[in-house]
């Protein structure tokens, strides 16, 4: 069901984009008419905690993560932006990645682009890197907009699920309930999972209006992944936050997704020791050496004294 949603929410933004002339709000068109696909060059620096919880406490996991953008006029029509971002996982695994977005825009109208991202996350025992070739989409209308994406995932990995070419979707409806308020809610499906998305973000206008607190969660059969944290404009800083998402830098998909191959090992199979290792509470060790006046205890995998 959410994978049609997000199917539907995917072709009515690239319709809108298409027709925009026939469905743009009239009031919106004063504000944006003949800007450009991009205001000027601009950042943003984003700075969060992302957090999984996985069905019957399966491999919890969380992390902190940045994210920097930097978009850039090509022409009146067309834009470019890179994403780069770094996550450090609690269990002291890392992830990397970069996004790129090629995009046509008209502030008053909607987007249409290509978007491309590459990861890698290492752990002690995982490690995979995930390539993601995809089309964007945004539709605007006054105070509502219409965002999806869709694509392909390929993972290639050690001791990770969901390796393999999948299909990658989302759709959101996102209403400013003011120019400095945004709540968004959707659907989507990846690495075979689907899910469902809720989020806010909002600016600190009366403080900065370059700076947004927002948070967002992803709902799916099995995993709740939550986000939340700051962002930081690097531009005009007399903008609205709903001018900043149409007229400077499209959204990032960096460490997107529910669930993400973070890691969690296959549900139905457990990771396997190599010679020389133990499995202890779930994690492959060392077969601890043991001297004449000790003896080996394999559930502990510790030397226990001899009574002598």
């Amino acid at each position: 069901m959410v994978f049609w949603v997000a199917v539907s929410i995917l072709a009515a933004c690239a319709s809108g984009v298409a027709n925009a002339a026939d469905i743009v709000v009239e009031e919106a068109a004063p504000v944006s008419a003949g800007l450009p696909a991009v205001s000027g060059i601009n950042g943003k620096l984003d700075v969060g905690k992302l957090q999984f919880d996985f069905d019957e406490d399966r491999f919890d996991n969380g992390g902190v993560y940045g994210i920097g953008t930097l978009t850039v006029p090509l022409s009146q029509s067309f834009g470019l932006q890179i994403d780069a971002g770094v996550l450090q996982m609690h269990d002291d695994a890392h992830q990397a990645g970069v996004g790129g977005h090629l995009f046509w825009r008209d502030p008053a109208q909607g987007l249409l682009g290509v978007y491309g991202e590459y990861t890698n996350i290492s752990g002690e025992d995982y490690a995979a890197d995930t390539a993601s070739i995809a089309l964007e989409a945004e539709a605007y209308m006054g105070q509502l907009s219409l965002e999806g994406l869709a694509g392909i995932d390929h993972v290639a990995g050690r001791n990770m699920q969901n390796e393999g070419t999948s299909g990658r979707f989302e759709g959101r409806i996102a209403w400013y309930a003011t120019d400095d308020f945004r709540l968004e809610f959707g659907g989507g499906h990846r690495f075979d999972d689907s899910y469902l998305t809720a989020g806010l973000e909002a600016s600190l206008s009366s403080v900065a209006s370059n700076v947004s607190l927002y948070a967002s969660a992803d709902f799916s059969s099995d995993t709740t992944t939550a986000r939340a944290g700051m962002r930081v404009y690097i531009g005009p800083m007399s903008k609205s936050l709903k001018a900043r998402h149409r007229e400077d830098d499209p959204q990032t998909f960096l460490f997107s997704g529910s669930p993400a191959p973070s890691g969690s090992p296959p549900a139905t199979q457990e990771m396997q020791c190599v010679e020389g290792q133990v499995r202890i509470n779930g994690m492959c060790e060392r077969i601890a050496s043991c001297d004449e006046f000790s003896k080996y205890n394999k559930d502990t995998n510790k030397c226990d004294p001899m009574n002598i």
